[in-house]
């Protein structure tokens, strides 16, 4: 019989197309238990900590609930999704990320509050908006702006890699399999790069 901790061995997948950010996502052991989940994703982000040399006591959030390290100079984000925990780590500030498992009837009766009207016409299949979803809380973690909405959040096409809010600019990275939609975001203040 399988231990629960088997289930949450962290794995490291490539960013592509953006340089010094790295991800490790971990399983969330699954369970039944009421009143469970919260220890489940506790365990695997500890085990992502640890995956990436951090100490536990170290793990903090910010008034925001912004994910750190204490006295790093790393930056992180943090996402879970039903089956899975993901870390983000980068050198440089505005790191976000988001992991997303297909739920389409839940996102088809959310899709107005965070899309815009072009993007509820463009993004309706069931894999576009996870993605889009997926895509609009990264850049949201990233972007650090209190208040800001999804609509706001405009996303120039499906699977872009880069997008801007505001005066900031993102680049984008996809991780897609049959399990999950995963996507950093970073922000690069930098239009042409």
């Amino acid at each position: 019989m399988k231990s629960n901790d088997e289930h949450y061995t962290p794995f490291e997948l490539p960013v592509t197309g953006i340089d010094g950010v790295r991800l490790a996502l971990c399983r969330i052991a699954p369970g039944h238990e009421r009143g469970t989940r919260r220890r489940r994703e506790s365990k695997a982000v500890q085990r992502l900590l640890d995956y990436f040399g951090f100490s536990e006591s170290d793990y903090r959030h910010s008034a925001s609930g912004a994910p750190y390290i204490k006295d790093s100079a790393l930056h992180i984000s943090v996402s879970h999704s039903l089956d899975y925990a993901a870390m983000a780590v980068s050198l440089q500030p505005g790191i976000g990320v988001d992991i997303e498992q297909l739920r389409p009837a839940q996102l088809q009766r959310v899709a107005s509050r965070f899309l815009s009207g072009r993007e509820q016409a463009e993004y309706s299949t069931p894999d576009l908006l996870l993605w889009a979803w997926a895509a609009k809380e990264a850049i949201y973690k990233a972007a650090a702006i209190p208040g800001l909405s999804g609509p706001e959040i405009e996303l120039e096409s499906a699977f872009c890699r880069v997008a801007s809010v505001e005066d900031k600019y993102f680049r984008l990275s996809t991780l897609y399999s049959v399990d999950y939609c995963c996507v950093v975001a970073l922000c690069n203040n930098d239009a042409n790069t």
